[in-house]
């Protein structure tokens, strides 16, 4: 069984999965790490992370099994 990986904010678990995958790639997202331009990853932001999946600017965390793997800031976009 794979460990439970979490994306948070605020404390609050937004996304939660156990496929070991799904949640890295969306925190690079997240990150800008995926993308051509600035203007891709600007627009990831508007129309996915905040409109679908209730990420707000700030802080997000990585999480598996309860511990803090790493941490980003989302800029608001522009």
């Amino acid at each position: 069984m794979n460990a439970t990986q979490e994306l948070r904010q605020n404390g609050k678990a937004l996304l939660r999965s156990e496929d070991g995958i799904s949640l890295r790639m969306i925190f690079n997202n997240l990150k800008g790490r995926n993308f051509d331009s600035p203007a891709e990853h600007r627009d990831y932001l508007l129309y996915v992370a905040f409109a679908q999946m209730h990420f707000q600017p700030g802080v997000v965390e990585f999480v598996e099994r309860g511990k803090i793997l790493d941490k980003a800031f989302i800029h608001p976009p522009l």
